[in-house]
């Protein structure tokens, strides 16, 4: 290799991790947040953090149920079905509607 070439891959290196320290500078870091409970209260709270406009926002919801969605039925020690929360929608509570807008 001819010292020249050397230089350049040498220059070109340098100029390549110079690139990656500004995209890191420039980045803001990841800010994480947990919300407690998959109710009413807990969803306002997620949805509020993710439309924040805070960037790189991470939002970890967790709850007593496995999935406080609704989508898996929430079965009692004897297997009935349960109502445990989230599951409703009512005409007369337009923050609950506009939550999920």
């Amino acid at each position: 290799i001819s010292p020249r070439l050397a230089k350049l891959q040498l220059q070109e290196t340098a100029d390549a991790q110079e690139v990656k320290e500004v995209e890191k500078e420039s980045t803001p870091p990841t800010k994480k947040y947990v919300v407690v409970g998959g109710g009413w209260g807990g969803w306002g709270a997620a949805k509020a953090l993710c439309e924040s406009g805070i960037e790189n926002v991470e939002v970890t919801m967790i709850d007593a149920l496995p999935d406080p969605t609704g989508a898996t039925p929430y079965l009692s020690p004897t297997g009935k079905p349960v109502e445990a929360g989230t599951r409703g929608f009512w005409k007369d509570y337009p923050n609950i509607n506009a939550l999920v807008d």
